[in-house]
């Protein structure tokens, strides 16, 4: 069963808690970096991604702790970007997702926001088809909680000094309202919770 790296997050001193707060953004860091490898598969109970939340909720606990107690945290870059990112939530008119297989059948995935509901679809013949809908608050909970924000805009498996021929390539794109559209993309890499963005997508 996993323990916590730190239980006593509510009763640390404003003087404890930076410290705390430095070991959980490591720890974060490594798990980010394992589970994005692209030959990446866990090996332990819970998996790495089950961890990796329950660290980043106790971070989340230790920012306003030591916030409500007088202290200054200065959010990282990663942080600042999926602030920006979750203030424009509302703003988002339609999600795109696309995967292209070397060999194999390509894939589209969109979910249109820009009525009442989340409207799950693709496209055919050059219109919008929509299969089903959602709640669209709810939806934008599951997606803010993805924290796409924090994400690479590109993902490639050099970056671990890996060479993987053919493979799969992807695409996800964000359309606004009022906003420039935002896209990130990746090749044979991926981020580390891309599974849960499929299945909040419905592009399982």
């Amino acid at each position: 069963m996993y323990r916590p790296p730190f239980e006593n997050v509510q009763n640390a001193s404003k003087e404890e808690l930076p410290k705390i707060i430095r070991s959980l953004k490591i720890r974060l860091y490594k798990l980010k970096r394992i589970m994005e490898h692209p030959f990446y598969e866990s090996t332990v109970c819970p998996d790495e991604l089950t961890i990796y939340k329950c660290d980043k909720k106790l971070l989340s606990e230790a920012i306003v702790r030591y916030t409500v107690l007088g202290g200054e945290y200065k959010p990282s870059r990663c942080e600042l970007r999926d602030i920006k990112f979750s203030e424009k939530l509302e703003d988002i008119k339609r999600i795109i997702f696309r995967r292209f297989a070397y060999f194999g059948v390509n894939e589209e995935s969109i979910v249109d926001l820009s009525g009442e509901k989340a409207v799950f679809g693709c496209y055919a013949g050059g219109e919008f088809i929509g299969i089903h809908g959602e709640d669209k608050d709810e939806f934008l909970q599951e997606f803010a909680n993805l924290h796409v924000g924090e994400w690479r805009k590109s993902y490639l498996p050099d970056r671990f000094g890996v060479c993987v021929l053919d493979g799969v390539e992807w695409e996800l794109k964000i359309e606004y309202n009022t906003h420039k559209s935002v896209k990130f993309s990746g090749t044979n890499a991926y981020p580390y919770n891309f599974k849960e963005l499929l299945r909040v997508i419905n592009a399982e």
